[in-house]
This record gives C-alpha cells, structure tokens and sequence, in this order.
C-alpha cells in the first residue's frame, strides 16, 4: 500500500467497510509517524487489534461448528445404514416365520 495515501480518513474509510487488516495497517504506520502521541490514533490501533483478534476466534469457532456438522453428518449416515439393516432383517425374519407355517403344513 502507498504510504503516501495513508491518512486517518482513509484508515476510517476502510474501518467502516470491514476491510480491518488494512485500516489497522494504516492506524499502525499513522501511530508510528505520530510516534504514539494521539490518543485516538492509538485508541483505533487497540480497537482493530481487538476485531482481528475477534474474527480469528469466530472464524475458529465457525471451522469448529462445521467440523461437528460433518460429525453429526456422518452420524447420521450411519444411523440410517443401520435403520436399513434393521428393517432388512425385519422383513426376513417375517418371510422366515411364513416360510416356516407353509412347510409345516406341507410336511
């Protein structure tokens, strides 16, 4: 990023739309031209550090949340192979019991 463009207002501009990376990048190299003397400047240096901070442990959390829907996925494969065997051996076992009433009044 130029630096000559680097102002407070464009550090603001990119706050305001969620480009945080880039205004905190701003607000560190205004923080270093002001050699840490404006208070506000220094307040927005905290305030980005802190939403990245927050992003990443969303974002954390968010590949955690998909990693148990996976889970749960799976789960639920699982559970439905087992329904089909169940019923599978179901019928078989009724077509077993009528098997065995005909052949008894066969024999």
């Amino acid at each position: 990023m130029d630096h000559e463009y680097n102002t407070l207002s464009l550090a603001k501009a990119y706050e305001s739309q969620g480009y945080y990376q880039d205004a905190k990048d701003i607000y560190d190299s205004l923080n270093e031209k002001f050699q840490g003397k404006d208070t506000d400047v220094q307040a927005a240096c905290t305030r980005m550090k802190n939403v990245l901070e927050n992003a990443a442990e969303s974002s954390s959390l968010m590949q955690t949340e998909q990693d148990r829907s996976v889970d749960i996925t799976q789960g639920d494969a699982r559970v439905a192979e087992h329904l089909e065997e169940w019923i599978r051996l179901l019928v078989l076992q009724k077509r077993l019991g009528l098997f065995r009433r005909i052949q008894a009044r066969v024999v």
